[in-house]
């Protein structure tokens, strides 16, 4: 009998996140804007260059943030202005639940908490 090789399993759009966010050093990480208009970008604006090339292009930043909200739902995490949670509101420091002293630790925090909640 004849066997197929296991079908790879599809990333989530959690892990891909982390596959490319994670390899962007720290210090070309910022809070409270898109882009330093040099090489530094809050986590969205790295986001949104990975995947339309211009960190304001926010094509994609819906699809990403519409799991965020999904998880932070699912585990009744809040920002501190509203019910909704964001990259850019976990990055800027703004949700109780992920205290880190840096945007890219805080971003990874997130990441790390939904690909362990199957996100």
């Amino acid at each position: 009998m004849k066997t197929e090789p296991n079908e790879p399993s599809k990333e989530t759009i959690a892990q891909e996140a982390k596959r490319i966010l994670e390899l962007i050093p720290e210090e070309k990480w910022i809070a409270h804007n898109y882009t330093n208009e040099g090489e530094c970008r809050c986590g969205m604006g790295h986001w949104n260059e990975y995947r339309t090339g211009n960190p304001w292009n926010c094509d994609y930043e819906p699809q990403l943030n519409n799991v965020i909200r999904k998880f932070a739902d699912s585990q009744t995490i809040r920002s501190r202005f509203s019910l909704d949670v964001t990259m850019s509101l976990v990055n800027d420091g703004d949700v109780k639940a992920y205290p880190q002293n840096t945007p890219k630790k805080r971003v990874m925090a997130l990441l790390d908490d939904m690909i362990a909640a199957g996100y």
